[in-house]
């Protein structure tokens, strides 16, 4: 991509910024994703993405309650740890394939996971796990508001704001 004005190459911006030394992978699905996006698609028509949405989190919930990792594999495991590829990378950046995430705290996620739940209650669609599910968030949050974590940034972990809000 060129330019008008000065008719030298440009890049589109990296996912991150660059020279600074982080290019992650983020073909996982995420908790937070999964909040957002299911609703949306209930609302337009795809109730079935709200009911699986709210099965895989509620599942995820229940299978690592307090340790709940922001992101997963499709299969619900666990995302494999950051190595390099003998490939080369944005400026300044690395390949990687992978993810760091399994190993963060992100409040924020139990929130949005309420969120999901609170709008498959609206269309009347929560099973029994889901209600479980809840019951483990809102104890998870209880017990855990006041400990750093990583944000949905996955910063260093610290007390964020928007973290405790959601």
């Amino acid at each position: 991509m060129t330019s008008p004005a000065s008719a030298t190459p440009t890049r589109p911006p990296p996912p991150r910024r660059a020279e600074a030394g982080r290019n992650d992978d983020y073909r996982y699905v995420w908790i937070r994703d999964q909040s957002y996006a299911a609703p949306a698609a209930a609302a337009a028509g795809a109730a079935e993405l709200l009911d699986s949405a709210v099965r895989f989190v509620g599942e995820r919930l229940l299978a690592d309650g307090p340790r709940l990792a922001p992101a997963y594999t499709v299969h619900g495991a666990a995302v494999p740890g950051q190595r390099e590829l003998d490939l080369p990378g944005y400026p300044g950046g690395l390949s990687r394939t992978g993810n760091h995430v399994k190993s963060q705290f992100q409040l924020d996620s139990y929130g949005e996971d309420l969120l999901l739940f609170a709008a498959a209650e609206r269309r009347q669609r929560p099973d029994t796990d889901a209600w479980k599910a809840t019951g483990l968030a809102v104890r998870t949050i209880a017990e855990r508001w006041r400990e750093p974590g990583a944000g949905f940034w996955e910063l260093d972990p610290r007390p964020r704001t928007h973290s405790r809000l959601t």
